[in-house]
């Protein structure tokens, strides 16, 4: 579920180079129904903190995550994925929110890691 959208969007893409992303992404969100518009709003999100960074990586270096996830970025993407788990309880779409919350369980317990590690090392200096 990391990548899954990644994968659908490129290859879609790969048939026809025209075609409406944010079209693309809705299909995939109503996959989740009744939890689609959360899911939605939660991958836009994610998008946006992405697009509005000024951060440009070079092979070889850490994405600095904290600049682009910010605290107030997090509280909102919590707040957008407590709404499609709490919106969703038949199947299939409850087991693939649960999916998207495992995966989104993950970006939290990477971006808390990466804050202390930036402030264990700025503590250092």
């Amino acid at each position: 579920m990391v990548t899954h959208l990644n994968y659908y969007i490129r290859a879609k893409l790969m048939w026809d180079a025209d075609q409406n992303v944010r079209e693309l992404v809705r299909i995939i969100a109503i996959v989740l129904w009744p939890a689609a518009g959360p899911v939605e709003d939660y991958i836009w999100t994610m998008e946006k903190a992405v697009d509005e960074s000024t951060i440009h990586e070079t092979f070889g270096r850490l994405v600095p995550w904290r600049a682009i996830y910010t605290p107030k970025v997090m509280r909102k993407l919590e707040r957008l994925m407590a709404g499609a788990v709490h919106n969703t309880c038949a199947e299939p779409a409850a087991s693939r929110v649960h999916v998207l919350h495992l995966s989104h369980q993950y970006v939290r317990a990477y971006m808390a890691m990466n804050m202390r590690l930036h402030k264990a090392i700025s503590s250092e200096a």
